[in-house]
């Protein structure tokens, strides 16, 4: 991997890093998403996309949300100290709001709430600052929206691969995306606290 196609040359290494702070949500199986296999949430296969969504939003949504939601997003929601809060059950949760706050340069929510602490905790060790993750991904915005921009199904796009690469850790890639002149061709999500976060860009 060459730096151009990373975030930062190091995100790179968190594949490789060994950090364990995922946490088992819930174990399902690889079709289904009934059976129970050991190692994780995993997903339903790739061409059955009704499927996959419905199985994790099923599986990781509450009944009931705190806050009052937006218009027009009901997954970013007002608290009563006029906080916002955003909430990731899906890939494509995670992506919409990582295509919105990117956009609307919202460092501070993606810190909060679309950053994995796995990649927080690399950047620590290594004693870089974890802030330097949503300026980065503002500053590249560009590039980081032409990858997003390929997903706006998020898991159910069409053509795109979505692959189990750990407990609780998945890759999604758009279709042909390694024939594309992209800086980025995929990415890398964890389930942390029960909802989707970026693990790394590659």
């Amino acid at each position: 991997m060459t730096p151009t196609r990373s975030i930062l040359p190091i995100i790179a290494l968190i594949a490789a890093s060994g950090c364990t702070e995922t946490r088992i949500v819930e174990e399902r199986g690889v079709i289904t998403l009934r059976d129970l296999q050991p190692g994780g949430l995993r997903p339903v296969r790739a061409d059955q996309p009704s499927q996959t969504s419905a199985g994790f939003e099923s599986v990781l949504m509450t009944d009931e949300l705190p806050g009052t939601p937006a218009e027009d997003d009901p997954l970013r929601r007002t608290m009563p100290d006029r906080s916002v809060r955003l909430f990731s059950f899906s890939p494509r949760h995670l992506i919409h709001h990582l295509q919105v706050t990117i956009q609307n340069n919202e460092p501070e929510l993606i810190d909060q709430y679309l950053i994995s602490e796995s990649l927080k905790d690399h950047y620590t060790a290594q004693r870089r600052d974890p802030r330097e993750i949503p300026d980065f991904l503002i500053k590249n915005a560009r590039d980081v929206q032409r990858l997003l921009k390929l997903l706006p199904l998020g898991e159910n796009t069409p053509g795109a691969t979505f692959e189990d690469i750990g407990r609780n850790r998945f890759r999604l890639a758009p279709l042909g995306a390694d024939m594309l002149e992209l800086r980025y061709h995929a990415l890398q999500l964890s389930i942390e606290d029960g909802q989707f976060r970026l693990l790394m860009l590659e």
